[in-house]
């Protein structure tokens, strides 16, 4: 079975599976492909690199880790980069193979259109399955490593789960109440209580305050305030003003009590059933739910869409001269139902009701491939050329008196 397996993957990375024509389209797709979604990927990550500057001059961050930082963000980046790299390799690859007439040899010799794009197709499918790997696995993977590293080198707000104008328990023995509490997660008007095993407690009264993750002391930072302590042994009452105070806290306790896990944090099942018993699951479930969609929803289109634009430029009428309008449009078209599909699920974030359109789309490319696959004449998808001819036919007609 070994051995098997051995010969199978250096013939399919040659894609000798397809005769010299069908190798041909693989492996100038595959290197299409490779060029440009590398160079996609790279200026992608160069501008993101640009926001963890701050790591370097605020906090000293060696080269290495940064670089291992700007690593963990390329799973994230995957999401843009596959699916337009290859909308953009599909169509490149049929524009080169029709303006040097392999396309018209192809179809002399029987090639229907199926045989054209078969190789397109095994390349999306691999695509699609490395997508959801990408997505189920990689992803919240390299997000939790991130923001781990992230949060230990910056004093960082955490998502709590904690609500205004309500006592909320923070550990066994300490109570926090807030007024308020800003988009900013900035708590005003904060009241902490402490009661100790031994009868002692502490009251701290502030105008503001923030959780924070400095690893070496975490906790709630006070800004502004008093503190009241009584001294069960002494039974006396102790008041101090301050303008700073650490409640510390232990990492662990902060972790599992306050921190949030984000969207991208969390792996599927955890998107899928979020825990309706934590507050901020709850008010955020149609977020999450929609985020599970997203990654399983979304690799079907590395599938999709480079097949979808490879039949658009096949379809499309021969013109060596007027070949912009259709490459034009092909990209277009592609581009417009991904973007469609990422509208469809940022409206889903807010009510689950419209995923019914991002699977409305989903199963619309579905049709449509199938649909161009039988289709035999040109198909006019000029979108320049029919505005044009739109144009021509209904403009005012001027006579010479």
């Amino acid at each position: 079975m070994k051995l098997l397996c051995l010969t199978w993957i250096p013939t399919l990375l040659s894609g000798r599976i397809f005769g010299l024509m069908g190798q041909q389209i693989y492996l100038g797709y595959a290197h299409l492909f490779s060029w440009i979604g590398g160079l996609f990927l790279l200026l992608m990550t160069l501008v993101l690199s640009l926001g963890l500057h701050y790591l370097i001059l605020d906090y000293g961050v060696s080269a290495s880790t940064l670089l291992f930082m700007i690593l963990l963000t390329i799973p994230g980046l995957l999401f843009v980069v596959i699916p337009f790299s290859a909308i953009f390799a599909s169509i490149t690859l049929f524009h080169r193979l029709s303006q040097n007439n392999e396309l018209i040899v192809m179809r002399s010799v029987g090639f229907d259109t199926w045989r054209m794009i078969k190789p397109i197709a095994l390349i999306g499918l691999v695509l699609a399955l490395f997508g959801w790997v990408n997505a189920l696995w990689l992803v919240p993977l390299s997000s939790q490593t991130f923001n781990k590293i992230n949060r230990s080198f910056r004093h960082q707000e955490i998502d709590v789960t904690i609500k205004a104008e309500k006592f909320n328990h923070l550990g066994e023995n300490i109570m926090l109440y807030a007024r308020a509490i800003t988009p900013d997660n900035l708590y005003q008007d904060v009241l902490v209580a402490i009661q100790e095993p031994d009868g002692s407690g502490q009251t701290l009264i502030a105008q503001t305050g923030q959780f924070n993750q400095d690893f070496n002391s975490p906790g709630f930072l006070l800004r502004h305030g008093t503190s009241q302590g009584f001294d069960a042994k002494e039974r006396e009452l102790q008041v101090t003003e301050f303008d700073s105070y650490q409640l510390k806290l232990a990492e662990k306790e902060i972790d599992e009590i306050s921190y949030w896990m984000k969207s991208s944090e969390r792996y599927l099942p955890d998107l899928l059933l979020p825990d309706i018993t934590n507050s901020t699951d709850r008010s955020r479930y149609d977020e999450l739910v929609t985020k599970g969609h997203d990654r399983l929803i979304t690799p079907v289109f590395f599938f999709l869409l480079p097949m979808l634009a490879s039949l658009f430029m096949i379809l499309a009428p021969f013109d060596r001269r007027a070949f912009f309008g259709k490459i034009f449009s092909s990209a277009l078209l592609c581009f417009g139902v991904y973007i469609l599909h990422r509208i469809s699920l940022n409206m889903a974030a807010s009510s689950l009701g419209f995923l019914a359109i991002t699977y409305g789309i989903l199963l619309a490319t579905i049709i449509a491939v199938i649909v161009l696959l039988q289709h035999k004449r040109p198909l006019p998808i000029d979108l320049i050329a029919l505005a044009k001819t739109v144009w021509m036919r209904h403009r005012p007609v001027t006579r010479n008196s």
